[in-house]
């Protein structure tokens, strides 16, 4: 065999070598019943829960999948009862969770250890805002006014502080009542929880925690428009959504808070890392991420309705939910895999290293 051939053979495994392995997919994996669904949480790749309704009215209950949703099984509710719709999941582990249904009266939170049987461990507002565990007896929520803690898995609350901060208006110091829009605890010790005003429109609050809730310091942020959404990536590292889904600004902080940049980026109502790298928002069809914890850029997707909200248990895998019964799972396949309804989405770095 000549040069020349062994050249031309040497450039066809090159190029063979270069060839993408590997894709990034969306395929469905519906619950095969007309409901709202409210809230997904996977506490590995393939084991997960979602929660809805029949309407936000009736038939609540959660389902739970072990095989990344090819089958889901009840496990609390009926779809034909009058109990209303379980809106909200909170997991520590791969066990130990909470979700809340509404009640005419207050919000049931209700109580697993076991991942599989749920029972009612006590009561919030219906009105809360956000919830946080942060182990399996603390826990956090908020009500938009004041914050609430927990030290006995949600049997009793507390109120631990009001939203409500001094700030300096026209050169005058003023007390300026605020609302609490989201918590978010990096740590057991270390949380936040973001607020905003509708009278000031040129700021927003930040309230630390350095003991788990137990007490909380304020600080006031100039920025465009009062804080509707966050998340921390670690104890000093977080991000703050100003203003609409559509139209606001984000900002990050990197000092626990002391000092906030903006960023070019406006995700939606709800922002969730996997890591320190790895982030995903969703606004109706529009995934907003970042792959370096800075940059963010966008995609839009041909769901069958709008995207209620996601989980996303690894860089690989993310799950999405929206009213009926619609379930669509991303995934890391190969290059020739293929599946009914199957929509091409964007590769989460590493691309193909697994």
């Amino acid at each position: 065999m000549n040069v020349r051939v062994l050249a031309a053979f040497a450039v066809v495994f090159q190029l063979i070598a270069q060839q993408p392995r590997f894709k990034a997919i969306w395929e469905p994996v519906n619950y095969k019943a007309d409901l709202m669904l409210f809230d997904v949480h996977f506490a590995t790749e393939d084991a997960g829960w979602v929660v809805g309704g029949s309407t936000e009215m009736a038939g609540g209950l959660i389902l739970h999948t072990t095989d990344a949703g090819r089958t889901w099984e009840v496990q609390y509710g009926d779809a034909q009862s009058s109990d209303r719709a379980v809106q909200a999941l909170r997991f520590i582990d791969g066990k130990t969770g909470w979700a809340t249904q509404d009640s005419p009266l207050s919000a049931r939170l209700l109580h697993t250890v076991d991942g599989q049987n749920w029972d009612q461990v006590g009561e919030i507002n219906s009105h809360y805002v956000d919830l946080s565990f942060t182990s399996p007896t603390h826990g956090v929520y908020t009500d938009g006014t004041e914050i609430y803690t927990t030290a006995d898995a949600g049997h009793k609350w507390q109120p631990v502080a009001k939203c409500a901060v001094q700030t300096e208006i026209e050169g005058l110091t003023k007390n300026v009542e605020c609302q609490f829009h989201a918590l978010s605890f990096p740590s057991a010790q270390t949380g936040y929880a973001a607020a905003g005003s509708i009278y000031l429109k040129d700021r927003f609050f930040i309230f630390k925690t350095t003991d788990g809730g137990a007490s909380w310091v304020s600080s006031t942020i100039s920025a465009d428009g009062g804080a509707e959404a966050s998340a921390f990536t670690s104890d000093k590292t977080g991000f703050v959504r100003t203003g609409y889904p559509d139209s606001g600004r984000l900002y990050r902080t990197t000092d626990g808070g002391a000092s906030w940049t903006g960023i070019g980026a406006s995700p939606g109502l709800s922002i969730r890392f996997v890591d320190q790298e790895v982030g995903w928002s969703f606004h109706y069809s529009k995934l907003s991420f970042t792959t370096n914890g800075t940059r963010w850029t966008s995609r839009t997707f041909k769901f069958p309705v709008s995207v209620t909200t996601f989980s996303l248990p690894s860089r690989r895998r993310a799950y999405v939910v929206g009213q009926h019964g619609m379930i669509y799972r991303y995934s890391v396949v190969p290059i020739d895999y293929t599946a009914k309804g199957m929509i091409d989405a964007p590769m989460m770095p590493p691309s193909d290293t697994k």
